[in-house]
């Protein structure tokens, strides 16, 4: 029988190595904290990486993020003829439709926006 090794504190083998964990996956964590609202406490539970790592890598991204610069896509906009009622339809990919009357809420708009990029 093999004997399991797992990571104690500082996320360090029982043989004193540093655990590495892929890029790959640590960006898909961080994703998926940012999508569900999960603290590094929760996500770590959850994945097994120490809060520590999952901090570093956070903070991390965060600077690589902040050194690109903004990021600002344009989407193709398709003008129709209406029917007069000065309601307004954004279309985000092909199943997902808002309606949005004339006198909008400007900050629920942009939440509720917000929301639908992160899906």
């Amino acid at each position: 029988m093999t004997p399991s090794v797992r990571a104690g504190a500082g996320g360090r083998h029982a043989g004193g190595r540093k655990q590495r964990h892929p890029r790959p996956g640590i960006h898909r964590l961080l994703e998926r904290r940012a999508r569900h609202g999960l603290t590094f406490r929760e996500l770590s539970e959850e994945s097994g990486v120490p809060i520590p790592t999952l901090s570093d890598w956070a903070a991390k991204h965060r600077r690589e993020v902040e050194a690109a610069g903004p990021s600002v896509q344009f989407a193709p906009v398709e003008i129709v003829n209406g029917d007069g009622s000065g309601v307004i339809a954004i279309e985000l990919g092909s199943s997902v439709r808002v309606p949005v009357e004339r006198d909008f809420d400007e900050e629920h708009l942009t939440r509720v926006l917000s929301i639908l990029a992160r899906c």
